[in-house]
């Protein structure tokens, strides 16, 4: 066990140093961006490409049966294009008549995680490792490390995410 994880650690150092090295940068490069000043919609947390992905990310991964369909709705107002209608899509199925309505689907079933790394190149193409652990309900608990490959953009002045997936 000891020795697993020991490979996984180098395994994400390696990638993490690799993903430094083809961006040229450790830094957000949005985030110097004068020309545009945020919009009133924005909160002052959340300004830049960085912050935006970090809030949008630390939402997707937390989450419990109670939280998910409000949170989706909130994940939506920060994406544009086909990620947007996937999540407006899946607020419509959960909320649907269709839907479960004792909650059986989902009972006890929610996930935590925490943001190991973020890189962002300068046409906004980011990979985003987090560390997660999945409550299955009665079939378990799963922890892992995920990787994430998104898109990030200016949209009208405020920073909106056009794709955002799991890739490992």
């Amino acid at each position: 066990m000891t020795n697993n994880r020991h490979n996984t650690r180098q395994l994400l150092a390696a990638l993490l140093l690799s993903l430094t090295l083809l961006t040229g940068c450790a830094s957000d490069p949005y985030g110097s961006d004068s020309r545009s000043a945020p919009s009133a919609s924005q909160t002052p947390t959340a300004t830049t490409a960085d912050q935006v992905v970090r809030r949008f990310a630390k939402t997707y991964i937390n989450w419990n049966v109670r939280t998910l369909v409000p949170q989706q709705r909130q994940l939506a107002t920060t994406a544009s294009g086909q990620l947007r209608r996937t999540l407006l899509t899946t607020v419509a199925t959960l909320t649907s008549s269709a839907a479960p309505k004792d909650g059986l689907m989902f009972a006890g079933r929610s996930n935590r995680g925490t943001i190991e790394s973020l890189q962002i190149d300068p046409a906004g193409r980011f990979y985003l490792v987090t560390h997660e652990t999945a409550d299955l309900g009665t079939i378990g608990r799963q922890t892992s490390y995920i990787i994430y490959r998104g898109v990030i953009q200016k949209d009208r002045g405020t920073f909106k995410l056009s794709q955002f997936r799991a890739v490992s």
